[in-house]
Order: structure tokens, then sequence, then C-alpha cells
């Protein structure tokens, strides 16, 4: 038996995919391999809610120690998004930093024009994990269909960080 910080290995791997697909079901995100992001009509866990407001998941919780950071896998990507059918446009994100002199970084990437929205930037040196909220982003998207993908990132090398439950916020038109 190989031990890992004093646990069977495989009941580790077992539990860590049993907690994977809690958090699935518990956020409506899609599993990997899923064809499409569920909409489903929620908002952040401190608002009361509302039959205006619709949440487009991006996928899972991840965590890095590199600076430069990491796309999430193409399984999470929102693809043929399109602005033109929402009124306003948030990018939300829970995230956390093991040491709270670095930060955790997280941010939106239009992987079809290749560029970083730049005020999707989401940061903390929060030990807790937090959820954070951008401001509206509807006017920093470009009007068409696109693929929209969420990069976590370390302000220090070695430092590690967690992001996860990643979700556009949308009020339809």
């Amino acid at each position: 038996m190989d031990n890992f910080s004093g646990r069977n290995k495989s009941n580790t791997v077992f539990l860590v995919l049993l907690m994977l697909g809690l958090s699935l079901a518990e956020t409506g995100c899609r599993e990997p391999g899923g064809t499409s992001n569920l909409v489903i009509s929620v908002v952040p866990d401190d608002e009361e809610p509302s039959d205006n407001l619709n949440r487009l998941c991006f996928g899972v919780h991840a965590g890095t120690q590199d600076t430069a950071g990491f796309i999430l896998p193409e399984w999470t990507h929102l693809n043929g998004f399109n602005k033109e059918n929402y009124l306003r446009i948030t990018f939300t994100s829970r995230l956390r930093t093991i040491d709270s002199t670095s930060k955790c970084l997280v941010d939106l990437f239009n992987v079809t024009d290749s560029v970083f929205l730049q005020r999707s930037l989401l940061v903390t040196n929060s030990t807790l994990g937090i959820r954070l909220e951008t401001e509206d982003l509807a006017d920093e998207l470009p009007a068409k269909d696109i693929t929209l993908a969420v990069r976590l990132r370390s302000e220090k090398q070695g430092v590690r960080v967690q992001g996860g439950q990643s979700f556009l916020h949308l009020s339809p038109k």
C-alpha cells in the first residue's frame, strides 16, 4: 500500500473524483466530454433569486503554482457565446491562495481572437476562498460568436493558488 499523507492513494483518488462529481452536480456544470454548458436561473450566493439572471458555468476547481498560469481544459470552454442576447455580463469565480503574501489571479480568455479580457481580472490574497465578481464586461466583448475560457495563475512562482466555480452571470435583453 502506497501512502500519501498517511492515506491510501486509491482512496484519495476516489474521494477527489467523488467530490468532483458532487461539485458538478451542485453547480450545474457539465462534465468532461459534455456538449454544451448548462444555463440555469441562479445568482451569486449572497443575492436574492431573480428570474432575470442566468449563469453559465465554465467547469471545475483547479490549482496551479505557476505565474504564467494555464487556461482550463477545452471541455470547460464556453463555445459560441454571443453578447448580443444580453444587457449585462459579469464574470465571477471563487478563488484563494495558500499563502496570503501572494495573490491568486483568474481572468477570461477570448479563444477566438486570442486575447484576454482586461477588465475580467479577479485578484485576491485571501486564504479562505472568496467569490469575486467583475463589473459589466459587455462592452469589452466583440459582437460575434466567440469561445471563452478561464485562466488561473499565481502571483509568485511556487505558491499554490486555487480557483473554481467560475461563471458568467447574464441579464437577458
